[in-house]
């Protein structure tokens, strides 16, 4: 049975990533395309080795990562790690067993490939339905934003997830220096609140060009 896109379940499906930034009408679209798969407790959701290839999200419930008796890691739906696919490298390098009675969904990996709309040129096409929590809905602006640059666009849906799933929420204070000219470029600073001031040297002995960003 299809997902009616404001019941819970079609709720639980929009707070996760990249769906929480999917166009309305697409996100639609692939509700009226995806079904809810429930499993009893000590099921396995997937197994190592597995090969296929698509993306696990789990809706309600808990589970863990494990291989064989060892478990990596347990996930409970509604929290942030279950906001991302379950261990989305392929084959899978982990089980997911059921630890309480399970709901997930199942879906392809070009499922966030651009259809024949060309939704990114329809007004307003990153709204997000959920006017409840507007610290949720601050956090999805932004990752909107930030999603509509052309870098993170050619990103496939795969590695775009490795990216959003590697960023790190880090707070400076007012004068504190984030980096200086000359050191190593290791990271990708993006601007998620505030202001800060840019500025660089033509060499040692000349005055800093200052900028703001």
């Amino acid at each position: 049975m299809a997902i009616n896109p404001k019941s819970e379940d079609g709720q639980a499906l929009r707070k996760l990533f990249p769906l929480l930034t999917m166009p309305a009408q697409q996100f639609k679209e692939l509700c009226s395309d995806c079904h809810v798969v429930t499993l009893p407790k000590g099921s396995f959701l997937f197994n190592r080795g597995d090969a296929t290839e698509s993306f696990i999200y789990l809706l309600q419930g808990t589970i863990s990562l494990q291989a064989e008796e060892f478990i990596f890691e347990k996930i409970r739906a509604g929290t942030d790690a279950a906001k991302f696919a379950l261990a989305h490298q392929f084959p899978r390098k982990v089980s997911a067993r059921a630890l309480e009675n399970v709901s997930f969904i199942s879906l392809k990996l070009n499922v966030f490939d651009k259809t024949d709309i060309d939704y990114n040129e329809m007004k307003n096409v990153y709204s997000v339905e959920n006017e409840d929590d507007s610290e949720v809905d601050a956090s999805i602006d932004w990752l909107a934003a930030i999603l509509q640059s052309p870098v993170f666009q050619r990103l496939p849906a795969v590695n775009l997830q490795q990216v959003l799933m590697s960023l790190q929420d880090i707070k400076f204070s007012k004068g504190e220096v984030i980096f200086q000219q000359g050191d190593e470029g290791d990271y990708c600073y993006l601007i998620k609140k505030g202001r800060c001031s840019l500025s660089r040297k033509v060499s040692e002995q000349a005055k800093a060009i200052p900028g703001t960003c």
